[in-house]
C-alpha cells in the first residue's frame, strides 16, 4: 500500500521528488521539399533539421536538508523537418544530444544549494534568463559534433 501511495502521490507532483525531470516528447515529423527545409531551418540547411519546439525550464525552491535547492524539470517537443527520410537517423541523434545536455544542465542547476529562500530565487531568476543561451549553445555543440560544422559561420 505504501508503494503504491508514493507511486500516485508522485505522479501527481509537479516537479520531481527524487531529483530533476527531462521531458523529451516523441519528435514530430514533417517530411517536405528542400526549399521547404530551408524555409523550416532559418536558412540553415536544405537536407534536415530538429527544432525544439516549447523548450520550457520550470524550477523552484525547496528545502533540501537544511538548505534550500532548486527542483527542475525542463521539457521540450522535438520536430524534423526532412527532405528525405534517409535523414531520420541523423536527426534523432541530435535529439539524443539535445536531452543529455538537458539532463547535465538540470543536474548542474540542482547541485547549488542556498541558506536563504532568496539567495536561491535569485540564482533561478538568473538561470531562467540564461536557458535560451544554453539552448544555443547546444546547438552549436551538437551541430559541430554531428554536422562538423559550426552554426553562424
Amino acid at each position: 500500500m505504501r508503494k503504491e501511495l508514493l507511486l500516485a502521490c508522485s505522479l501527481l507532483t509537479p516537479l520531481p521528488i527524487f531529483g530533476y525531470a527531462v521531458t523529451v516528447k516523441a519528435p514530430q515529423l514533417t517530411v517536405i521539399s528542400e526549399r521547404h527545409v530551408r524555409a523550416a531551418c532559418n536558412g540553415a540547411v536544405e537536407t534536415a533539421c530538429t527544432t525544439f519546439e516549447g523548450a520550457d525550464l520550470y524550477c523552484v525552491c525547496a528545502m533540501k536538508g537544511e538548505r534550500w535547492a532548486a527542483s527542475v524539470r525542463i521539457t521540450a517537443q522535438p520536430h524534423m523537418y526532412l527532405s528525405h527520410s534517409m535523414y531520420r537517423l541523423h536527426e534523432l541523434s541530435h535529439i539524443v544530444d539535445f536531452e543529455n545536455a538537458m539532463r547535465h544542465h538540470a543536474k548542474e542547476i540542482e547541485t547549488q544549494s542556498f541558506e536563504s529562500r532568496d539567495g536561491c530565487e535569485e540564482f533561478l531568476a538568473k538561470t531562467r534568463v540564461a536557458f535560451p543561451a544554453v539552448l544555443r549553445e547546444y546547438v552549436r555543440e551538437s551541430t559541430a559534433l554531428r554536422d562538423r560544422r559550426y552554426p553562424g559561420r
